[in-house]
């Protein structure tokens, strides 16, 4: 094999190599999708001269996002006690569990499930669209006879 093709054919295998990383990475669990990107600001006119026959248009900065809540589940019990999470109908849920044991989340009334284990927590991001109370419970906890409540969704009218 040439010189070349050697090159050739480690160039291929590189851009193998990052596509493969690209497609086959695990979950991040962003919820960039919550998010669509800023619009660019719109290009002013210019007059025959090339100077600028109008103002720039200003562009609105997005309000940061909040923090998602976070819970800690250690030997099935939660950390700190059940959580309390606030919510008007419409807002935006940010939910982010992390456990020492395989376990699986449920939202109650939303009906959303989700694993979780050591080093891989459980992301959940959704619109609050239905008013009430909810419990978010951890499966195992409750297989193993102990209080599987981790937190307690309250959604008031928008």
């Amino acid at each position: 094999m040439s010189r070349t093709s050697r090159f050739v054919s480690i160039g291929i295998a590189v851009v193998i190599a990052v596509v493969a990383v690209v497609l086959l990475r695990p979950d991040s669990g962003s919820d960039e999708a919550d998010n669509p990107p800023a619009q660019q600001p719109q290009s002013s006119e210019t007059d025959s001269a090339g100077k600028s026959t109008s103002e720039p248009t200003a562009t609105a900065k997005a309000a940061p996002k909040p923090p998602p809540v976070e819970i800690g589940v250690r030997n099935f019990k939660v950390v700190g006690g059940a959580k309390r999470i606030e919510a008007e109908k419409g807002d935006t849920v940010r939910l982010l569990v992390r456990s020492d044991a395989d376990d699986e989340i449920h939202v109650h009334g939303y009906e959303f499930r989700k694993a979780v284990s050591p080093g891989k927590p459980a992301r959940f991001v959704f619109k609050a669209k239905l008013e009430g109370e909810y419990e978010i419970e951890a499966h195992q906890a409750e297989d193993r006879g102990l209080d599987p409540l981790i937190a307690r969704l309250v959604v008031s009218p928008g």
